[in-house]
This record gives structure tokens, C-alpha cells and sequence, in this order.
């Protein structure tokens, strides 16, 4: 596609075009955490893959991370980004999200997404809202009986708007939700020492100065 000059442009097409390489700088700097600034270095970092090869969910994650590339960080708060199960016993215990409770409690979620019609949430967040009314259920582990209650993650927000928006599908929505519980990250391959102690500073840093600080 050929540009006009911008002389030859309208409002109109002026300020689209503005937008655009507001939002190709935005994306090209802007720190995803981890030492990756840019989609494309966020996207090797997380994926190991290119940005152009993102599937529906990676695309949410990233997405999800700039808000606050410390808060959000996969790594380390990984439940904060795609979502968890809150799993608790009938006298309130909690129990562990793995084993035979883990698949058992994956196969109720898909089952009951799956016959979910979303057609009509596509306003106001009605998808997470939705979500978190069905993601609350019973199930049955040898003879126990389990409360489960799915608690939404920051990408969980950003399919919302991609769906309300018309950017993908409803069966796109609920693969990647599905997909979202299990995606495994990239191995963190960052190496520095004291790790536990860069990342305090990181944050502190990130609280007085403001979080786009370690970009610039």
C-alpha cells in the first residue's frame, strides 16, 4: 500500500494515520518486563516466537503485561495474568489445583463453556461477568465434594475487548480461555544474580518514579 503524502491527507486520514504510528512506537518500546522491551523481544521472551506468529491467547497475555510489566509478570505472578481456580473443601480448606482434581475441574469448565451461548455479551464486560457466574461449581473427587470458583485473569479482560470489538469469534474466545489454564511460558532465561532482590529494587524504582522509568 502506497501512502499519499501527508499534505494530500484529510482530517481524517491524518489522524488515523497518527494513531497508527503512535501505536507501532507504543508497541515497539513499551517494557513488557523481564528485560524485553517491544512486542517483538516480549514476544521471544514469553513464546520463543515471533510477534506475527502470536496465537489469540499469547496476543491477550501481552497484551495484559504493560498495564504493570512487575505486577503482571508471568513468572511471577502468573495467576494474575491468566486467570486460577480457587478450589476449597466443604469445611473451607483449600485444596490443590492438580492431579485428578486439576482434570476433573478442567473437563466441567470446558464442558459448561462450550454449551455457553456468548453471542449477546459483547458490552460492558459481559464476557467476564458471565464467565465468573459460570466458573463457579461442584465437583465430586473420590467421595469429596469440592466448591470451585474460577477467578478471572487480566487476560481475560483483554479477550473481553477483542471480542466486543469483533477481533475474534466466540470459539476463539472460549479456546482461549480453555487454553489460558495450562499454557506453559517460555523457561526464564534471564540470568542475573540475587534475582529476588533486582526485581525489589525494580519495583521500588517503578513506585516513586513511575513504571515507564526503567524504559527511558
Amino acid at each position: 500500500m502506497i501512502r499519499k503524502e501527508k499534505g494530500n491527507l484529510s482530517p481524517a486520514e491524518l489522524r488515523k494515520e497518527m494513531k497508527e504510528r503512535t501505536l507501532e512506537l507504543y508497541l515497539n518500546y513499551i517494557s513488557f518486563g523481564n528485560n524485553a522491551f517491544g512486542i517483538e523481544a516480549a514476544s521471544k521472551t514469553y513464546f520463543d516466537k515471533s510477534a506475527k506468529d502470536l496465537t489469540v491467547l499469547e496476543s491477550s497475555i501481552l497484551a495484559s503485561i504493560p498495564k504493570g510489566p512487575s505486577l503482571y509478570n508471568p513468572y511471577k505472578n502468573r495467576d494474575l495474568v491468566v486467570g486460577s481456580f480457587d478450589i476449597k473443601d466443604r469445611y473451607g480448606n483449600p485444596v490443590l489445583f492438580s492431579g485428578d482434581v486439576q482434570n476433573i475441574v478442567i473437563d466441567k469448565f470446558t464442558q459448561i463453556l462450550d454449551k455457553s451461548d456468548l453471542s449477546n455479551k459483547k458490552s460492558n464486560n459481559a464476557v467476564i461477568k458471565f464467565i465468573a457466574g459460570i466458573g463457579s461449581f461442584t465437583i465430586n473427587v473420590a467421595g469429596v465434594t469440592l466448591d470451585v470458583k474460577y477467578i478471572n485473569g487480566r487476560k481475560d479482560l483483554a479477550l473481553d475487548r477483542m471480542y466486543e470489538d469483533g477481533y475474534i469469534t466466540e470459539q476463539e474466545l472460549k479456546d482461549a480461555i480453555i487454553q489460558g489454564i495450562t499454557i506453559q511460558f517460555r523457561r526464564n532465561v534471564f540470568d542475573i544474580k540475587a534475582p529476588h532482590f533486582v526485581q525489589w529494587i525494580i519495583e521500588e524504582l517503578e513506585k516513586t518514579y513511575g513504571s515507564g522509568t526503567l524504559a527511558k
